[in-house]
């Protein structure tokens, strides 16, 4: 039986003031673009390997590479790797400086998990780009969208939001990711987009976390922490369930109702005036006793400080 996954929606109400920089999305193989070759072997093993499972969890540490979701990844590999050969992680570590085999062991292994869960959307794509276009598009969160025009006549575009990684090497006009995400999304393994600062992306939850959020209200304020956001609130703006049916802010408790409505959320008008009885949820996060009844989506928003 399949799983169901519980995410979160995070939108960005600051994402309107970022600008459009155009620049080169490049495909590189994953290997290649984390640089997990053997000649970068001692450079991989400094950065990623102990720098990265050093500050998983930290606060400070803001780009995917150093405490987010790639790091650890990474240390689920290294602690299943390292279990299956009877050894602590450590030990582990210390071999993987002089062994070649094994080196490539936890190479494959967390290339495959990655990409793994970037297709089932369970974590972003990562992007490294120069620190300016960081700072340029004001993307604080390390989060952006690339966005690559099929035929701008007919709207036709691919977004593909990422967290990116900031790396000096990089040219201001370029950017690089994960070649295989690169042509499955787009066909190409190098194209021109429009880079700005992410409105909203998806993080999938362990269900632990997504459990703390029973019984909280569309407009009650929960701890960025939850999504890797530090030192921000995100505010509850609503969900549905499995089936997609939607919280509805105007309907009080943990229920499922039907209701007459002349707009959203649970109803799109095509005609002035026109309404509707719809089925909604409550404004309370809730789980029903069936599987279709659980709360698999949160929507939430980013509070930030109020201008003086």
């Amino acid at each position: 039986m399949t799983e169901l996954k519980r995410w979160i929606v995070v939108s960005d109400p600051r994402a309107g003031d970022s600008p459009i920089v155009k620049v080169k999305l490049v495909g590189v193989e994953f290997q290649d673009l984390l640089g997990l070759n053997d000649e970068n072997r001692k450079n991989i093993m400094r950065e990623v390997l102990v720098s990265g499972i050093g500050n998983i969890g930290k606060p400070e540490a803001k780009p995917p590479l150093s405490g987010g979701v790639y790091s650890k990844i990474l240390m689920e590999v290294l602690e299943n790797i390292a279990s299956s050969k009877g050894m602590s992680v450590s030990k582990l570590l210390s071999e993987l400086k002089k062994n070649d085999n094994l080196y490539s062991e936890v190479v494959e292994e967390f290339s495959k998990k990655v990409l793994a869960k970037i297709k089932e959307r369970e974590i972003l794509p990562i992007v490294f780009v120069n620190p300016k276009l960081i700072e340029l598009l004001k993307a604080e969160h390390y989060t952006v969208t690339f966005r690559y025009w099929k035929d701008k006549s007919t709207r036709d575009k691919v977004n593909i939001t990422a967290l990116v990684q900031p790396d000096e090497s990089i040219p201001e006009n370029e950017a690089r990711t994960i070649s295989d995400v690169l042509i499955d999304k787009i066909g190409e393994s190098e194209v021109e987009v429009e880079a700005f600062r992410a409105k909203a992306w998806q993080v999938v939850v362990e269900e632990s976390i997504g459990s703390k959020l029973l019984g909280l209200r569309i407009g009650d304020e929960i701890d960025g922490s939850i999504v890797g956001l530090d030192h921000v609130k995100l505010r509850i703006t609503g969900g549905s369930d499995a089936t997609g049916i939607p919280m509805h802010p105007g309907v009080p408790g943990p229920v499922k109702k039907k209701i007459l409505l002349a707009g959203p959320p649970g109803f799109h008008p095509r005609e002035k005036g026109e309404r509707r009885r719809k089925m909604v949820r409550g404004n309370v996060i809730s789980d029903g006793t069936v599987k279709r009844d659980k709360m698999v989506q949160i929507n939430v928003a980013i509070v930030y400080p109020e201008k003086p």
